[in-house]
């Protein structure tokens, strides 16, 4: 079983949304110009905001005694 920190990913979850939005997109019955632009931007200003938010991870717990450990072998 793949732990869910693993498989909730920017590799994963983007495709998946943009999929998601271009069946809605398709699926909607006639659209007009309005309706089309805010599809768009919907479906391409969520995955923009998400990829700006997840790249400031915080660091694990490995991570940052890791650079205690190698802080404290340099001195």
């Amino acid at each position: 079983m793949v732990p869910f920190s693993k498989f909730l990913s920017l590799k994963v979850l983007i495709p998946v949304w943009l999929a998601a939005f271009g069946l809605i997109a398709v699926s909607v019955s006639p659209m007009t110009f309005a309706t089309g632009v805010l599809l768009l931007m919907v479906g391409l200003v969520i995955p923009a905001v998400t990829i700006l938010l997840w790249s400031d991870q915080p660091a694990t717990v490995a991570e940052v005694l890791h650079r205690v450990e190698e802080s404290a072998k340099k001195q």
